[in-house]
């Protein structure tokens, strides 16, 4: 009788841990990426942009082309200093606020119809995080447009993600693909 009770004591352990064998829990397919949003003003005060939407996409999105972009850096009035300091040419002034109010036009056409091709999006909370999770491997974009104290910012910020990891992205002012006033034009 006794043998009978460590037989089946023994067959229970088979059961239960197998010998020899290794179960090793199964590898992550995907990730996840977290990350904040938040902008800086010259008076030094940092506010998040809460309850923004934040796209992750697989290609990279332009608003405007570099040389848009670098027209746009110049406001109108630092145009017109320059030009009543004598600094810029009549001509050169006028090529520079016809690229100007060019980019300014092209920019008003191309934020009304983008159109971000996001696998995800998430909304940012009350402190500019946001979250994505169940991300497949992979290089990615992480994409928001908005418009702060009448400055127009964006973002298009490469990241990418690992299986079992979280990316960790933080857009602001260091990384923004633009930011310019369109206010003046």
């Amino acid at each position: 009788m006794r043998r009978s009770r460590n037989v089946g004591l023994l067959l229970a352990g088979v059961a239960l841990f197998p010998l020899g064998c290794s179960h090793a829990p199964p590898k992550p397919t995907v990730g996840s990426i977290s990350g904040k949003v938040q902008v800086a003003f010259e008076s030094g005060r940092v506010r998040a942009l809460a309850f923004d939407t934040v796209y992750l996409s697989r290609t990279p999105i332009q608003v405007l082309s570099p040389r848009q972009q670098l027209a746009l850096m110049v406001p109108e009035s630092e145009l017109n200093q320059e030009f009543m300091d004598g600094f810029i040419s009549e001509d050169s002034y006028n090529r520079k606020v016809d690229e100007l109010s060019t980019a300014a036009d092209t920019f008003n056409r191309n934020i009304e119809s983008l159109n971000v091709p996001a696998v995800q999006q998430a909304t940012t909370d009350a402190d500019g995080d946001f979250s994505f999770h169940g991300v497949s491997p992979g290089r990615y974009w992480l994409v928001l447009n908005d418009c702060v104290a009448g400055n127009y910012v964006g973002w298009s910020e490469p990241v990418t993600v690992w299986p079992g990891t979280t990316a960790s992205a933080s857009l602001n002012n260091t990384d923004t693909a633009y930011a310019f006033n369109l206010g003046t034009l």
